[in-house]
């Protein structure tokens, strides 16, 4: 991860020095996206953990139809 933000940083900054004030203000940056975008997310997050709860109970109905399938063969 550390190789990752630092190949990042150096095309972001080019040849500056990476200074603390530069983190700090790239941390702010990314706090003040975070509060806009957070919003917005709760609904999509809400209904993602819906669709994974659908996703599940049919995984289940199907490998159950999947048993019955295969124990009525060795019948």
């Amino acid at each position: 991860m550390f190789y990752a933000a630092r190949r990042i940083l150096k095309e972001k900054l080019g040849d500056k020095p990476l200074t603390v004030k530069v983190w700090k203000e790239e941390l702010e940056t990314l706090r003040q996206s975070y509060a806009e975008q957070a919003p917005r997310l709760i609904p999509l997050r809400d209904e993602l953990l819906k669709l994974s709860q659908v996703q599940h109970n049919v995984d289940l109905l199907l490998r159950e139809r999947e048993e019955r399938h295969h124990s009525e063969i060795s019948r």
